[in-house]
């Protein structure tokens, strides 16, 4: 029999060189017990430090989150480069300049191709903005305000959404598009909705009718060349409304106003508008009124005489006498709308369309009461 060879023998290391480094990896780690030892407390010690910080960095990281929902670049900056803020700032800043900027462009992609621009029309025939000569199928004005819709025989354009009027708010930043022929192309500029009513200044002892529009939205700063027609859009490209007005006005017809122009128009091939007859005074704004006369109520619209001897609150043969309204009522609601300084009682009916059945919530003497009506034709 052959003899077996000592695993610490030369010959041994020789034959077998993988089982030979092994061994002597374990003998140095079983036969140095002090060099572990010396070297332990400080492992532990690093595991506990790291851990401590890593929990402080989660804690850090966490707090930021719930202040801005959000994992925003300059936070972590913030964590590693504590001396120089003004660097944190400038990213900062361009950041939200640049996605606001890419938004703005978005909106101008989307409802510049739509823009059309009429300055010289007949009863057949309108010139566009881009020299353009069109074919006019149809031409109707408003009854009640400056507003004209003509239709195009020609031309391929874009639908535009509307805006939303119940989520629009005061200091939204708007953008106006006006044609400019001498740029050839639309020029867009930035406004901020400053007023989505009459100013609560200029409605104080005005007596306002049920069948005009007395309210409208206001933006500024408009610039020099955005004259009446200018189109007036969110930041997502939704229409919010046209202007009006010459230089020096600041109010432009609200969306809702034109979707009920645009709705009539389609079907009809003409604007019509609705007809309550009556005429009424804002509580919202009003001051002084006798508390018999009001109730205590500081909402509403107070049904009143008009300006004129022959004005009165509410007019022979119109709905709002079929439906039993009478002087001094207080309509309070129109569906399921308060009447107010935002949803004025003239706002609430010439949005609406001839034909519509509305149910209106009045108070007479103090008590709560309903009755139905259907808006006339005016």
């Amino acid at each position: 029999m052959k003899p077996k060879i000592a695993p610490t023998s030369p010959k041994y290391a020789l034959e077998h060189p993988v089982e030979n480094l092994y061994r002597q990896s374990a003998e140095t780690t079983i036969h140095q017990p002090a060099a572990r030892s010396r070297w332990l407390p400080t492992i532990i010690v690093s595991v506990i430090f790291g851990l401590l910080a890593g929990t402080a960095g989660m804690v850090t990281l966490n707090s930021l989150y719930q202040m801005n929902n959000q994992w925003p670049i300059w936070n972590w900056l913030r964590l590693t480069n504590e001396q120089r803020p003004e660097r944190e700032v400038v990213i900062r800043e361009s950041g939200s300049i640049d996605r606001l900027d890419q938004r703005r462009q978005e909106a101008y992609d989307h409802i510049a191709p739509a823009l059309v621009s009429l300055y010289r029309i007949s009863q057949s025939v309108a010139v566009t903005d881009e020299g353009q000569v069109q074919a006019v199928t149809l031409i109707s004005g408003d009854p009640i305000s400056r507003l004209g819709l003509a239709r195009l025989a020609s031309g391929n354009y874009p639908i535009i959404a509307f805006a939303v009027a119940a989520k629009l708010k005061i200091g939204q930043e708007l953008y106006a598009l006006s044609a400019n022929r001498l740029a050839g192309r639309p020029v867009l500029s930035t406004l901020n909705l400053t007023a989505l009513s009459r100013r609560a200044d200029d409605r104080v002892g005005l007596v306002q009718s049920s069948d005009s529009l007395e309210d409208y939205y206001s933006a500024a700063p408009w610039p020099e060349d955005a004259g009446s027609g200018a189109v007036v859009t969110d930041i997502d490209g939704a229409l919010v409304g046209l202007r009006f007005g010459g230089r020096t006005d600041s109010r432009f017809f609200p969306v809702d106003f034109l979707r009920s122009a645009l709705k009539s128009f389609a079907s009809l091939s003409l604007i019509e508008r609705p007809r309550l007859g009556a005429y009424y005074r804002d509580l919202t704004t009003e001051i002084g009124l006798p508390l018999s006369v009001t109730g205590g109520r500081t909402e509403g619209a107070l049904l009143t005489p008009g300006t004129d001897l022959n004005q009165a609150a509410i007019e022979a043969g119109s709905p709002a006498a079929a439906a039993g309204l009478l002087a001094d009522d207080i309509i309070i609601r129109i569906n399921d709308q308060t009447v107010n300084n935002r949803n004025s009682l003239s706002r609430l009916i010439q949005t609406g369309t001839v034909g519509d059945e509305l149910t209106i919530r009045f108070v007479r003497q103090g008590v709560e009461q309903e009755t139905q009506v259907t808006l006339a034709k005016q």
